[in-house]
This record gives C-alpha cells, structure tokens and sequence, in this order.
C-alpha cells in the first residue's frame, strides 16, 4: 500500500485513506471495531475471513497501526497444500497462545470454527460472511464469554450479501422451530429389523471396521506409506460400469502390501467404493500389513530430542552405512566361463517383455543370454511394476538355446561394455593424469561372476513365426561408435590445440564441408537428416554420457552466440562451439 510507514503515525487521517483508494471501507470498519476496545490488553476478538491470504495481509496491516500497537496480532489458518497454510505444530502454538491471552487478535480461516473452546474469548467478527447455516452458527458460538460481542460486516447496498445473510438467519430459525413445536407423539418408535451390516471383525481383539469406515483407514494405511517431496501415497478408484451396476477397482501406491483389487458389482457407486475398501482391510490384515487392532504397523513413533539428534547417524534402508552392514553374494545363474571361447558360445535365451496399461507408452523389449538354465518358477515369471500414475506388466519367458558365432559374441559383449558403463557416465577414464577412452584399456572389463548378455531385440510388428529376434543393427551401430572411438584417440583424450590438429579431425571437417543443407545435423562420426535426429541415441564425448534426442532446436548452431542463464552477467563464451571447446 502506498505511504504504508505513514500508518504508524497516531495522527494518520485514515477517512482520508478511504476516499483516495488505500483503505477499504471494510478495513476501515474493521479498524474502528478494534479502536473500540480501548486499551484493554484483555480482550480476545477473533475475526473469521474466507482466505489465507486476507488473513495473512489483514494480520500484517494491523500490525503497522500505531494505535493499536498495544495488541497482539496473529493469524490461524489450516493446513493444506496452499503455500500460505501453517504447519500443525504451529497452529496449536499460535492456538495455545490466544486461549492463555498472549494473542489479542486472531484473524482465522473456519479452521475454528468448530471444535475450539476458548472461554474467554470476548468477540468475534465475520469479515468475511459465512456461507452455511452451521458455518454462521458454529463461528458465533466461539464467542464463549459473558456479554461478549458477535459483528458480522456487510457492504452497504449490496443486496446479495444482505440475502444471503438473511436466508442463513431464516433457516436457522426454520430449524429451531421445527425442533420446539413438534409432536413429542408424532414420532414413535417401532420396533424394527436392521440390515446387516457389512464389517469385518478381528476376534482376538474384538477390532472392526465397517464398510463406511473402511475408506477413512485405507486412505490412513496409504499416509503411512514411504514418501519423498516428489510423491505422495494415496489410493487410485476407478469404477467400472457394466449394464446398471458398477464395480470399483482400487490400486494402492507401490510400497503397499499389494496393488490392485476389484470389489463386487452393486448398483450404488458410492457404496462400491466402500465395500472394495472392507475387501482391501481385510486383505490387508490377512497379510500383516494391519495389526489385529486394525492400524498400520508402519505407525511413526513420535521424534524425541535423543531421537532427532541421533535421526543423522542412523543407517537408513538404502544408504551407504546400511549396505557397510551386509556382505555381498554372486548370483549363480549369472556367472559363466564363455567369455574366453574363440568359436562361440551357446546360452539359455530369456526374452524379458514390457507392456504399459497406457497403450501411447512403449518400452522396448530384451532378451538376457546366460550359461546356465534358470528354474521354471524363475525363468517364467511375471511382475506388475507400479509407477506413477501407470503400472508395468514384466514378464521374462524362456526361449530355448541360442548359439552366437565369435564375431556376434564380440559384438554383443561391445555393446553392452559401451552401454553398461555410457548409462552410468564411466566411459571415459583418467590414466597417469590423461583421459582415456575405458574400452581402449587392454584389461578385460568381464567378470566370470557376471557372465550374461542384456541385448535388446527388435520391434516384431509385422506377422512373423519368429517371437523374438536380436537387434543387430543396433547393436552394429554401437560396435562402430567404439571403433571411431579407439581410432580417433583425440576425441577421448583432453583436446588441447595439439590433440585438435589430429589428421582425423581434418577428414572430419573435409566431409562437413561438402554438406550445405540446413536440414543436415552434423554428429562427430556421420551426418543425419534432422528428421531422423528424434529418438536416436547419442553420446556426448565431453561427458563420456548416453542420451536420447527428444527434438531438434531450429534456427541454431554450433555457432550460435552462447548466452547462458537468461538471468546471470553476460556470457564470456562467443558461440556454443567455443563454451564446449573451453569446457
């Protein structure tokens, strides 16, 4: 607000605020109710508004008025996801804190409207009006003391607010008469036969859980789930019409005890929520993920002082301190003694498939060739992985023997060398002080331990009697990247104004140059059409990382000037040829 230190002038013309636009008449009002109290520090005036944001800037006006500096001001609001909420531990403090009288003025949401007992609370004003018959009547009950005051403000001539306020009095009274004038024999009771109702009980200590309180524990068992600031558990309901009736399926988060169920066929939507809910309990506790009591077992214990300060040295599940705790073991299916073979090798073929529930998503399939034969149970398996908001069907599939001449096994084991170790950033090593390209090394980088192929296999969509066949040509084409690799050593090796002179460089450049075309992207090993360039795999030398290429940016090139964050100084690099080089 303009002029706002003004404000903290006892003098401050405030009507005159109000004709020039800075305060509203409403504000205005307010301040003159607060005026009223005089200098009594006792007093308690909670003003209820509809928005966290007027409680907040209301709270902060207030503070500013040197007049009312004798008062102490807060605000209470609830605690959603909105940005401005309070966290629960602050809302008992600031709620402690007006009750005992350190607070004199509270600007609140309806979060206490109901449910908070504050006996000496002297006064309270709707700024904001309410919009229910128990909103109006549960706001002015917190007015707990003797001859204490209940303001509700309402714009002069505006006929719908003064409606709407009249329509909340008139159904309250419409209520309360109802209530006294009635026949106390108008209503007798009669005996009657009760449905059965559906529960489910736990007999060694009388637990139960009804279908009507079985969403509110479903939904209690997903809070307790693990979390990150990226996810939050909760159930999925989906319903599912067949003819009149419908049945719901409810798919928990992934670290539930199990994912999906379906409920029975009813023709009342609401009550096959609940009814798939009391099926999903009970299932739930048959398994263990419910105690006997019928609550979560992954109850969090409340955080002591000792617990948070020793919560740092604990060895979480998944940290490196925990893994120090466990010793590690081969897996013996995986290891293996075809790696030294000049002729060739025979495998036990596994074709591993993916299928989304979302038919746009697509994941390609592998085929993983290992020595021995896995037992049935292993070797034929399916796994539904849950994801975010979509879930996976896996499924690994025994294919017979396959046999792979030496050429194929030199080619399968140098795409997953150049794979394996691209995916994770190892492909580039430091040797006496000088990068080296990790495939040129003379070791071996196989283990007999971990002797299997991972090769990925090709997109079947045409009619075929083959189920599965290996994708060479991608495979070719990561052979021929590890081959341009080794024979162009300045490209692994830190490129200085010596390493950039390498006669392979010139040949590079000699072929660039016949290509004049803008639709032409040049890579370090060969040219693409840029309408090929999507979806293709590429490896960035300066970082040694595998990527895939979502889309090509137009209008740019190497040499286009290099601006860097929009927000920082100007960039000390001329063109993004010149940032990589100096990089």
């Amino acid at each position: 607000m303009p002029h706002h230190e003004k404000l903290l002038d006892v003098g401050y013309d405030f009507p005159k605020s109000v004709a020039m636009g800075y305060v509203s008449p409403k504000l205005h009002e307010l301040l003159q109710i607060f005026q009223s109290f005089g200098k009594n520090t006792q007093v308690l005036c909670i003003t209820f508004v509809e928005r966290i944001m007027t409680a907040k800037v209301i709270e902060r006006f207030i503070k500013k008025i040197a007049c009312l500096s004798h008062f102490t001001v807060s605000h209470l609001t609830g605690s959603n996801s909105s940005v401005d909420a309070l966290a629960p531990k602050l809302q008992k403090e600031i709620l402690e804190s007006f009750r005992s009288g350190k607070v004199n003025l509270l600007f609140a949401t309806d979060v206490v409207e109901e449910g908070i007992d504050v006996r000496d609370c002297s006064c309270v004003i709707r700024f904001d009006l309410p919009k229910t018959v128990r909103s109006y009547v549960q706001s002015r009950g917190r007015a707990r003391q003797n001859d204490s005051q209940f303001f509700m403000m309402l714009e002069r001539g505006n006929i719908k607010q003064r409606d709407q306020i009249f329509d909340v009095i008139r159904s309250e009274y419409s209520m309360i008469d109802t209530t006294t004038s009635r026949d106390p024999d108008t209503f007798i009771l009669k005996a009657c036969a009760n449905n059965d109702v559906d529960a489910y009980h736990v007999e060694v200590t009388g637990a139960s859980v009804t279908a009507d309180s079985s969403v509110n524990l479903i939904h209690r068992y997903c809070e307790k789930l693990p979390r990150d600031k990226y996810f939050t558990p909760k159930p999925i309901f989906q319903f599912l019409l067949s003819g009149e009736s419908y049945r719901c399926k409810l798919t928990l988060p992934p670290s539930a005890a199990f994912q999906t169920i379906v409920g029975p066929e009813i023709r009342n939507s609401h009550l096959s929520k609940q009814l798939v809910c009391l099926d999903a309990c009970k299932k739930l506790h048959q398994m263990g993920a419910l105690s006997d009591h019928l609550l979560p077992f992954n109850e969090e214990p409340s955080l002591t002082d000792s617990t948070l300060r020793n919560k740092e040295l604990s060895s979480g599940a998944g940290t490196t301190k925990r893994k120090e705790l466990h010793g590690t073991t081969c897996i013996r299916g995986l290891s293996g003694t075809w790696g030294d073979k000049l002729d060739g090798a025979t495998f036990q073929a596994y074709k591993i498939h993916f299928a989304c529930n979302i038919s746009e998503a697509y994941y390609s399939s592998f085929v993983m060739l290992i020595e021995s034969k896995l037992d049935n149970d292993v070797g034929n398996a399916e796994v539904e992985l849950y994801l975010v908001s979509k879930y996976v069907r896996s499924s690994v599939s025994s294919c017979g023997q396959v046999h792979l001449d030496a050429e194929q096994v030199v080619k399968a084991k140098c795409f997953q060398e150049l794979f394996f170790n691209g995916l994770f950033g190892k492909l580039f090593i430091k040797l006496s002080g000088e990068r080296r390209f990790l495939l040129q090394v003379k070791e071996s980088l196989w283990n007999p331990a971990n002797m299997y192929l991972l090769l990925p296999l090709e997109s079947l969509n045409n009619p075929s009697h083959q189920i599965w066949r290996i994708n060479w040509m991608g495979i070719n084409s990561c052979v021929s990247v590890v081959e341009f690799l080794k024979k162009n050593a300045w490209l692994s090796a830190e490129q200085s104004s010596g390493n950039m002179a390498n006669s392979s460089l010139h040949k590079i450049e000699s072929v660039v140059t016949d290509f004049s075309s803008t639709n032409v992207i040049h890579l370090a090993n060969k040219s693409i059409c840029i309408n090929d360039l999507k979806e293709m795999v590429v490896l960035a030398i300066h970082t040694g990382r595998i990527y895939s290429v979502l889309k090509a940016v137009t209008n740019s090139s190497a040499e286009s000037p290099f601006d860097g964050k929009s927000d920082a100084s100007p960039s000390s690099y001329s063109s993004f040829a010149d940032y990589f080089k100096k990089k």
